[in-house]
């Protein structure tokens, strides 16, 4: 039978929070040496901007193959070019239109419904009030 004081570990095998093993540790020396170590090469390079890196990834490329990119690349803006130009150009001819031709038509009837109501109040104020073809309560004058 195991007791508590059987199973109370030991410093080396308590798992503590702030500290972990990368592993190196636990390794021999001859393993060490087998494991990978980056090292900074960057030093030793000029610092290349992106033009300079995109240009050199050009010369990966046949002539042809750069050459139908350029081809595709160019017939594409302009695509997207003459395609805006034409909705601005499209977008222009169909409000000046509108503008033209619904503009007399909305001012004429705004013309006319005020006529109407001026009308109606003329009427209302020789006749008086409840004079809009009735004469008020549902009653009609009949003929003597």
């Amino acid at each position: 039978m195991t007791t508590a004081e059987d199973l109370e570990l030991s410093d080396s095998d308590k798992v503590q929070p702030w500290s972990t093993d990368s592993g190196m540790e636990s390794m021999t020396d001859s393993n060490k040496d087998l494991t990978p170590t980056s090292e900074n090469f960057d030093d030793d390079e000029e610092d290349e901007t992106l033009g300079e890196r995109l240009w050199a990834l050009t010369e990966m490329f046949p002539d042809s193959i750069r050459n139908s990119t350029k081809k595709i690349v160019n017939t594409t803006g302009k695509v997207i070019l003459e395609t805006y130009l034409f909705a601005c150009t499209s977008t222009w001819y169909v409000s000046t239109t509108a503008a033209l031709l619904l503009m007399p038509v909305l001012f004429e009837t705004e013309r006319i419904q005020m006529e109407e109501a001026q009308k109606n109040h003329s009427k209302q104020l020789l006749l008086g009030p409840g004079s809009a073809g009735n004469l008020g309560g549902g009653t009609t004058m009949l003929p003597n």
